[in-house]
Protein backbone atom coordinates (compact mmCIF):
# COMPACT_ATOMS: atom_id res chain seq x y z
CA UNK A 1 0.00 0.00 0.00
CA UNK A 2 1.09 3.79 -0.51
CA UNK A 3 0.24 6.42 1.09
CA UNK A 4 -0.28 10.52 0.52
CA UNK A 5 1.87 12.87 1.91
CA UNK A 6 2.40 16.72 1.61
CA UNK A 7 5.03 18.09 0.46
CA UNK A 8 6.60 19.27 4.30
CA UNK A 9 6.56 14.69 4.58
CA UNK A 10 8.79 14.21 1.67
CA UNK A 11 11.21 17.49 2.50
CA UNK A 12 12.07 15.90 5.78
CA UNK A 13 13.19 12.80 3.90
CA UNK A 14 16.22 14.90 1.93
CA UNK A 15 19.08 16.43 2.95
CA UNK A 16 17.96 19.68 4.80
CA UNK A 17 20.20 22.03 2.24
CA UNK A 18 18.04 20.51 -0.84
CA UNK A 19 14.95 21.71 0.91
CA UNK A 20 14.44 25.05 -0.20
CA UNK A 21 15.22 24.61 -3.96
CA UNK A 22 12.58 21.24 -3.48
CA UNK A 23 10.33 23.31 -2.12
CA UNK A 24 10.20 25.73 -4.61
CA UNK A 25 9.83 22.74 -7.40
CA UNK A 26 7.31 21.28 -5.99
CA UNK A 27 5.23 24.02 -5.40
CA UNK A 28 5.78 24.77 -9.31
CA UNK A 29 2.83 22.58 -10.49
CA UNK A 30 -0.12 20.58 -9.05
CA UNK A 31 1.36 17.21 -7.88
CA UNK A 32 0.03 14.33 -5.89
CA UNK A 33 2.80 12.94 -3.97
CA UNK A 34 2.39 9.33 -2.96
CA UNK A 35 5.19 7.78 -0.24
CA UNK A 36 5.13 4.12 -1.41
CA UNK A 37 6.45 0.62 0.04
CA UNK A 38 9.45 -0.66 -0.68
CA UNK A 39 9.44 -1.53 -4.88
CA UNK A 40 12.49 -4.29 -5.69
CA UNK A 41 12.80 -2.72 -8.90
CA UNK A 42 11.52 0.67 -9.26
CA UNK A 43 12.56 3.24 -7.43
CA UNK A 44 10.00 6.13 -8.03
CA UNK A 45 7.11 6.23 -10.70
CA UNK A 46 5.92 9.42 -12.89
CA UNK A 47 2.49 9.95 -14.05
CA UNK A 48 0.19 12.10 -16.26
CA UNK A 49 -2.65 13.80 -14.41
CA UNK A 50 -5.96 12.38 -13.56
CA UNK A 51 -8.97 13.86 -13.29
CA UNK A 52 -8.33 16.27 -10.54
CA UNK A 53 -5.45 17.73 -12.65
CA UNK A 54 -2.91 16.69 -10.77
CA UNK A 55 0.37 15.05 -11.34
CA UNK A 56 1.27 12.15 -10.14
CA UNK A 57 4.81 11.24 -8.36
CA UNK A 58 5.60 8.19 -5.99
CA UNK A 59 8.77 7.85 -4.28
CA UNK A 60 9.81 4.36 -2.68
CA UNK A 61 9.82 6.03 1.34
CA UNK A 62 12.32 3.18 2.37
CA UNK A 63 15.28 5.07 0.60
CA UNK A 64 18.03 6.99 2.08
CA UNK A 65 17.90 10.92 1.96
CA UNK A 66 20.31 11.00 -0.99
CA UNK A 67 18.88 8.46 -2.66
CA UNK A 68 15.00 9.90 -2.06
CA UNK A 69 16.17 13.34 -3.56
CA UNK A 70 17.67 12.23 -6.67
CA UNK A 71 14.66 9.86 -7.39
CA UNK A 72 12.24 12.58 -6.81
CA UNK A 73 14.32 15.06 -9.10
CA UNK A 74 14.26 11.75 -11.83
CA UNK A 75 10.50 11.89 -11.57
CA UNK A 76 9.86 15.42 -11.52
CA UNK A 77 12.25 15.37 -14.85
CA UNK A 78 9.54 13.52 -16.07
CA UNK A 79 6.84 16.09 -15.27
CA UNK A 80 8.27 18.83 -17.36
CA UNK A 81 8.99 16.74 -19.79
CA UNK A 82 4.98 15.91 -20.20
CA UNK A 83 4.25 19.34 -20.19
CA UNK A 84 6.19 20.30 -23.09
CA UNK A 85 6.46 17.52 -25.43
CA UNK A 86 3.19 15.15 -23.95
CA UNK A 87 4.01 11.77 -24.84
CA UNK A 88 5.49 12.56 -28.19
CA UNK A 89 9.05 11.38 -26.90
CA UNK A 90 10.72 8.70 -25.39
CA UNK A 91 10.44 8.39 -21.71
CA UNK A 92 14.19 8.48 -21.53
CA UNK A 93 15.32 9.97 -24.13
CA UNK A 94 17.23 13.23 -25.03
CA UNK A 95 14.76 15.58 -23.67
CA UNK A 96 14.73 13.79 -20.81
CA UNK A 97 18.44 13.55 -20.29
CA UNK A 98 18.30 17.27 -20.76
CA UNK A 99 15.40 17.88 -17.97
CA UNK A 100 17.03 15.80 -15.28
CA UNK A 101 19.82 17.02 -15.65
CA UNK A 102 19.61 20.71 -15.55
CA UNK A 103 17.53 20.65 -12.53
CA UNK A 104 20.13 18.37 -10.95
CA UNK A 105 22.72 20.65 -11.13
CA UNK A 106 22.00 23.56 -8.02
CA UNK A 107 22.10 20.04 -5.90
CA UNK A 108 25.48 19.24 -7.08
CA UNK A 109 26.96 20.68 -4.17
CA UNK A 110 29.05 19.03 -1.09
CA UNK A 111 26.13 21.02 0.82
CA UNK A 112 23.68 18.53 -0.74
CA UNK A 113 25.64 15.31 -1.37
CA UNK A 114 28.75 14.80 0.32
CA UNK A 115 31.78 13.50 -1.09
CA UNK A 116 32.40 10.89 -2.33
CA UNK A 117 28.93 10.33 -3.23
CA UNK A 118 29.21 14.01 -5.06
CA UNK A 119 32.01 12.93 -7.64
CA UNK A 120 30.35 9.63 -8.76
CA UNK A 121 27.02 11.55 -8.79
CA UNK A 122 28.35 14.20 -11.12
CA UNK A 123 29.74 11.52 -13.40
CA UNK A 124 26.54 10.23 -13.77
CA UNK A 125 24.47 12.90 -14.07
CA UNK A 126 26.66 13.64 -17.68
CA UNK A 127 24.62 10.93 -19.22
CA UNK A 128 21.78 9.96 -16.73
CA UNK A 129 20.43 6.56 -17.36
CA UNK A 130 17.15 5.27 -17.37
CA UNK A 131 17.13 4.31 -13.99
CA UNK A 132 20.18 4.94 -11.45
CA UNK A 133 19.76 0.91 -10.32
CA UNK A 134 21.77 0.76 -13.10
CA UNK A 135 24.32 2.44 -12.39
CA UNK A 136 26.90 0.03 -10.06
CA UNK A 137 29.20 3.00 -8.81
CA UNK A 138 26.59 5.14 -7.99
CA UNK A 139 24.56 2.17 -6.59
CA UNK A 140 27.72 1.16 -4.63
CA UNK A 141 28.14 5.41 -3.40
CA UNK A 142 24.39 5.29 -2.38
CA UNK A 143 24.23 2.32 -0.77
CA UNK A 144 27.08 3.24 1.70
CA UNK A 145 24.12 5.57 3.49
CA UNK A 146 21.74 2.84 3.64
CA UNK A 147 21.26 1.57 7.66
CA UNK A 148 24.04 -0.85 8.27
CA UNK A 149 21.76 -3.69 8.49
CA UNK A 150 20.34 -3.17 5.55
CA UNK A 151 23.88 -3.08 3.29
CA UNK A 152 24.65 -6.11 5.78
CA UNK A 153 22.00 -8.51 5.47
CA UNK A 154 20.43 -8.38 2.54
CA UNK A 155 22.59 -7.38 -0.26
CA UNK A 156 21.75 -6.26 -3.85
CA UNK A 157 21.72 -9.80 -5.64
CA UNK A 158 24.44 -8.18 -7.98
CA UNK A 159 26.94 -7.66 -5.21
CA UNK A 160 26.79 -11.52 -4.70
CA UNK A 161 29.61 -13.21 -6.69
CA UNK A 162 28.27 -15.94 -9.29
CA UNK A 163 27.36 -19.42 -8.01
CA UNK A 164 26.10 -17.97 -4.29
CA UNK A 165 23.05 -19.12 -2.99
CA UNK A 166 20.43 -16.83 -2.10
CA UNK A 167 16.77 -16.18 -0.73
CA UNK A 168 14.51 -13.68 -1.96
CA UNK A 169 11.67 -11.52 0.11
CA UNK A 170 8.83 -14.17 -0.98
CA UNK A 171 11.21 -17.25 0.58
CA UNK A 172 12.20 -18.76 -2.83
CA UNK A 173 15.68 -19.78 -2.93
CA UNK A 174 18.09 -19.96 -6.06
CA UNK A 175 21.72 -20.22 -6.95
CA UNK A 176 22.68 -17.42 -8.77
CA UNK A 177 24.35 -17.48 -12.29
CA UNK A 178 25.10 -15.11 -15.42
CA UNK A 179 24.18 -11.89 -16.22
CA UNK A 180 21.92 -11.99 -19.34
CA UNK A 181 21.28 -8.47 -20.74
CA UNK A 182 19.29 -6.47 -17.78
CA UNK A 183 18.38 -9.40 -15.68
CA UNK A 184 20.51 -12.52 -14.07
CA UNK A 185 19.84 -16.31 -14.71
CA UNK A 186 19.28 -17.92 -11.26
CA UNK A 187 18.32 -21.20 -10.85
CA UNK A 188 15.55 -22.28 -8.37
CA UNK A 189 17.15 -24.90 -5.77
CA UNK A 190 13.69 -26.78 -5.40
CA UNK A 191 13.10 -27.35 -8.50
CA UNK A 192 16.02 -26.26 -11.17
CA UNK A 193 13.79 -24.22 -13.02
CA UNK A 194 15.58 -20.87 -14.27
CA UNK A 195 14.04 -17.72 -13.36
CA UNK A 196 15.30 -14.39 -15.09
CA UNK A 197 15.83 -12.21 -11.70
CA UNK A 198 16.58 -8.12 -11.52
CA UNK A 199 20.25 -7.36 -10.35
CA UNK A 200 19.17 -4.73 -7.72
CA UNK A 201 16.98 -6.75 -5.82
CA UNK A 202 17.61 -7.15 -2.44
CA UNK A 203 18.36 -10.74 -1.34
CA UNK A 204 19.59 -12.60 1.85
CA UNK A 205 23.05 -15.22 1.40
CA UNK A 206 22.88 -18.64 2.70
Amino acid sequence: MAALSSTDAWLEKIPEAARPYTRQLLHSHPLRLTLAKNRNTRLGDYRPPGKDGRHRISVNATLNPYSFLLTLIHEYAHLLVHLSHGNRVAPHGTEWKQQFSTIMQPLLHETVYPEPLLSVLRLHMRNPDASSLTDRALVAALRAFDPVDQQTDWPLLSELPEGSRFRLSNGMEFCKGALRRSRIACVRLDNQRLYLVHPLVRVKAL
